[in-house]
């Protein structure tokens, strides 16, 4: 496997260094997407697996605005059929947005809802609206 770093030209990786790895997302692409899936490849072979195995993630789209959500799903369950381990892992998201009009409500909750469905409760996915603390608390306490 090819360790060298994804290019973080879409999205921007940042070790928290308290258990949370950090991704900041300068587009809603599909490029972005595909960036981070990158990330979660080389961070996988390139960290130690942590022992109590809780991945522990802030995705901050407050730039970009929300990904595409199909794109994303789709890519997740391609990525996740190339490691044999990966359900050994309990995932823990918090997604960090801009505050959204009430007439947006129902789309991001269905991001949220998506997500957890898809992932058969093997991926926790939590929504913060301009809440960075108050995600990453979130995130400690899982």
């Amino acid at each position: 496997m090819n360790l060298s770093q994804p290019q973080s030209k879409y999205c921007q990786f940042k070790d928290l260094n308290n258990g949370i790895w950090k991704f900041f997302f300068v587009e809603a692409s599909n490029r972005a997407v595909d960036e981070w899936y990158e990330w979660q490849s080389y961070l996988k072979a390139a960290s130690p697996a942590a022992a109590d195995e809780r991945v522990r993630m802030l995705l901050d789209m407050r730039k970009s605005g929300t990904l595409p959500l199909l794109y994303t799903l789709q890519q997740g369950r391609d990525w996740r059929k190339q490691y044999d381990d990966i359900n050994k892992y309990q995932v823990y998201i918090a997604l960090l947005l801009k505050p959204f009009p009430n007439y947006q409500q129902p789309y991001i909750r269905l991001i949220k809802d998506g997500v957890n469905v898809f992932t058969l409760e093997q991926v926790k996915v939590e929504l913060f609206f301009d809440a960075e603390q108050k995600a990453i608390d979130w995130l400690l306490k899982k």
